[in-house]
C-alpha cells in the first residue's frame, strides 16, 4: 500500500479495507512504518520502536479471516504514561524509569487490543506528564509538524505529532490538565476528554491522578475519536465510580442532527480581565459564526467561578501528583542525587507537595469539585461552552521554562498558554478540541466545546454536524504522510 493511500484514510476506512481483503493488516503496518521512518527523525514523536518484532506478529495474522473489531490491522501507538502493555518499556519520561518494562496488559491496553488494532511503538512525553510541552532530558525535544520550531504540546505530544504527520490516524493520550486536548490543539487534530469514570483504569490503579485525569485518544477524525471510546468505556469489576450509562454507541451520535444548542462562549481570560491571544479571539468567534449558520443559539458567557483560585488548589493536586510519583523512586534509590534522577522542574513541584498539609489538600480538592456543581448549574442553562483549548498559539521549542515550577501568574506567555483546560479535569466533564483554526503563520489553534457531565453524546453530535460542515481531514502539514 502506497503511504499517500495509507494516510488519506482514517482507521475506520482502513478497517474497511481489510475487512474486504482489499490490503492485508501487514501492509498497513508496512506503511505505517515506512511513514515513521520517514518523518519521526524530524519530529522525535516515537521512543520505543519495535517495528521488525510487531510486523513479523502481524504478518502471521493475515491469512486469519477479518474480525468484527472496528479497527482490525489498524496501526496504533500508545503513550509512555498511564498504560501499561506486557513486554513494552513505561519510562514516563524519566530518567530514573529508563529501564523499567510493563510485566501485564492494563485493563485499557487489552481493549485497545480488542477493538483490532496493531500497537507497534510508544510515543514521547514530558517526565511524568507535568508540563505542557512534551520536552525532556531523557527524550529531548519532540516537534510539531506543522512548523518544527514549535512543539505539538503535552503531555501527549508525541502522540499528537505521530498522528499530525500521518504515521497513524489516531494514538493513545491521557489528559490530567489538558494533555488530550493541548496537544489535539497544537496538532489540528481532534481530541476527547470523556467524561470522569467512563474509561477504566484498572485493574491495579483505582483513579488516575486523584480523579483529575482520564484516557482516549487523539485523533484525525470525529468517528475514530467516538468509534474508539465505544470499544474501550464501561466500567470494570472494582470500580470505584463510573459514568453514567449510555443509550446506544457513539459512532451513531456522530451522524445524528443535535438541534438547536444553547451555546455559551469567552474569550477572555478567567483569570485576568483581558483578551485571550488574538488568533485565539478569532477561532472563538467565527466558531460562534459557524454555530449561529448551524442553527445553535449562541451568547457570549462564562461560568462564574474564580479560576485564580482554582488555578491554586489545582497546584496542589498536581504538586502532589509530582510527590507521589518522585518519592517511591527516591526511596528505592536510597542515598542518589535527586537531580541525578530528575528534572528540575519535577524537583521543584514535588518540592511543592511538602510545603502543603493535608488539610490543605482536602481544602483544594473541595474547592474543586464545588466547581462541578458550580458549572451543573450552568449547563442547566447552556447546552455546550465554547472557548480555545490554550490562550496562546504553540509556544516555541524551548519557551516553556522547565527549571521552574513557579510559572503560574508569571504573566510569561507559558503563563498565558493554560487557559481552562484543567477545570473540566476537576469537575469531570467530558470536553472535546476541534481543528478549526490557522493562524496567520500556518499554526493550528483548537476550539474547545464542553458539556454537562456524561454528555459525550451531545459532543460527538455537534462534533459531526461541525466536521461536516467545515470539513479538516484533508488539511495537513508540511511534515506529512
Amino acid at each position: 500500500m502506497r503511504t499517500e493511500e495509507y494516510a488519506s484514510r482514517d482507521g475506520t476506512e482502513l478497517a474497511e479495507l481489510v475487512r474486504t481483503k482489499e490490503v492485508k493488516r501487514s501492509e498497513l503496518l508496512e506503511a505505517a512504518i515506512e511513514v515513521a521512518e520517514r518523518q519521526d527523525p524530524k519530529l522525535n514523536a516515537i521512543c520505543h520502536k519495535p517495528y521488525d518484532q510487531v510486523l513479523e506478529q502481524v504478518k502471521a495474522l493475515d491469512d486469519s479471516p477479518a474480525s468484527e473489531a472496528p479497527f482490525d490491522g489498524v496501526p496504533f501507538l500508545i503513550k509512555d504514561l498511564g498504560l501499561e502493555y506486557e513486554g513494552f518499556p513505561q519510562r514516563y519520561g524519566c530518567r530514573a524509569l529508563k529501564d523499567n518494562v510493563s510485566t501485564f496488559t492494563d485493563t485499557l491496553a487489552s481493549r485497545f487490543v480488542g477493538s483490532g488494532v496493531s500497537i507497534f511503538g510508544r510515543t514521547t512525553t514530558p517526565e511524568f506528564g507535568l508540563i505542557a510541552v512534551t520536552e525532556s532530558e531523557l527524550y529531548g525535544d519532540t516537534r510539531n509538524p506543522w512548523n518544527l520550531d514549535y512543539t505539538p504540546g503535552a503531555s501527549s505530544g508525541g502522540s499528537g505529532a505521530a498522528v499530525a504527520a500521518g504515521i497513524v490516524p489516531m494514538a493513545h493520550a491521557n489528559d490530567g490538565g489538558g494533555s488530550i486536548r493541548i496537544p489535539a490543539s497544537c496538532c489540528g487534530l481532534v481530541g476527547m476528554k470523556p467524561s470522569r469514570g467512563r474509561v477504566p483504569s484498572g485493574p491495579h490503579v483505582g483513579e488516575m491522578a486523584g480523579g483529575f485525569a482520564c484516557q482516549h485518544v487523539v485523533a484525525r477524525s470525529v468517528r475514530d475519536c467516538a468509534i474508539m471510546l465505544d470499544a474501550t468505556s464501561g466500567p470494570e469489576v472494582g470500580d470505584i465510580y463510573t459514568a453514567p450509562q449510555v443509550n446506544g454507541p457513539y459512532k451513531l451520535e456522530v451522524e445524528k442532527d443535535p438541534g438547536s444548542l444553547r451555546v455559551a462562549y469567552w474569550t477572555r481570560y478567567w483569570q485576568r480581565d483581558e483578551a485571550t491571544d488574538p488568533e485565539c479571539v478569532a477561532a472563538v468567534e467565527a466558531t460562534a459564526k459557524l454555530l449561529e449558520s448551524l442553527g445553535h443559539r449562541t451568547e457570549e458567557k462564562r461560568p462564574e467561578l474564580d479560576l485564580l483560585e482554582l488555578q491554586g488548589s489545582f497546584d496542589v493536586q498536581w504538586a502532589t501528583l509530582a510527590a507521589s510519583s518522585v518519592n517511591p523512586i527516591l526511596e528505592a534509590h536510597g542515598g542518589v542525587d535527586p537531580a541525578t534522577l530528575f528534572e528540575p522542574f519535577t524537583l521543584e513541584l514535588a518540592q511543592l507537595a511538602t510545603e502543603a498539609t493535608a488539610y490543605d489538600l482536602g481544602m483544594a480538592r473541595n474547592r474543586l469539585f464545588d466547581a462541578a456543581r458550580v458549572m451543573g448549574r450552568f449547563h442547566e442553562n447552556y447546552d455546550i461552552l465554547v472557548t480555545t483549548v490554550l490562550g496562546t498559539p504553540p509556544l516555541e521549542i524551548g519557551e516553556w521554562p522547565r527549571d521552574s515550577a513557579r510559572i503560574s501568574r508569571s504573566g510569561s506567555r507559558a503563563d498565558r498558554f493554560m487557559l481552562c483546560s484543567y477545570l473540566m479535569n476537576a469537575t469531570g466533564q467530558p470536553s472535546i478540541t476541534l481543528p478549526l483554526h490557522m493562524t496567520s503563520d500556518g499554526l493550528p489553534v483548537g476550539v474547545m466545546f464542553t458539556a454537562a457531565y456524561g454528555r459525550e453524546d451531545l459532543l460527538y453530535r455537534l462534533a459531526g454536524q461541525i466536521e461536516r460542515a467545515q470539513p479538516w481531514f484533508n488539511i495537513t502539514p508540511p511534515n506529512f504522510a
